[in-house]
């Protein structure tokens, strides 16, 4: 399996090698945007454990599915993880894992959204 490198401090010198997703090489990867989030804690926890990675690319709404994993930011929030719900009236539910709160968002407000695409152990 290929290996990608993930930056795991602020400076641009401590890089941790981990490995790509299956069926990407690191070209791949920069090609279609994908990116590496090392999870710190089990606060998500069943959903998410410390340690593992989550491997995210911006993707259209059209491709999001029920029970997906998104990563979210309203405006002027943080950015948090959140399972997708879609309504019955067509709207898009956000339920925030955790403490993280649920939106009801109309999909036309968010024309692409940051999928998690696979989770590494």
């Amino acid at each position: 399996m290929d290996r990608g490198t993930v930056n795991t401090s602020e400076g641009e010198h401590e890089l941790e090698y981990v490995p790509l997703p299956p069926g990407y090489t690191q070209d791949k990867a920069d090609e279609e945007g994908v990116y590496c989030l090392k999870v710190a804690t089990d606060t998500l926890h069943p959903h998410l454990r410390k340690d593992s990675y989550l491997y995210i690319n911006r993707v259209p709404i059209s491709l999001i599915r029920n029970d997906n994993l998104v990563i979210y930011a309203g405006e002027g929030e943080p950015a948090s993880v959140k399972e997708v719900e879609w309504l019955p009236d067509g709207k898009i539910l956000l339920k925030g894992l955790g403490r993280g709160n649920t939106i009801a968002k109309d999909p036309r407000d968010l024309s692409t959204i940051q999928k998690i695409s696979f989770i590494g152990m």
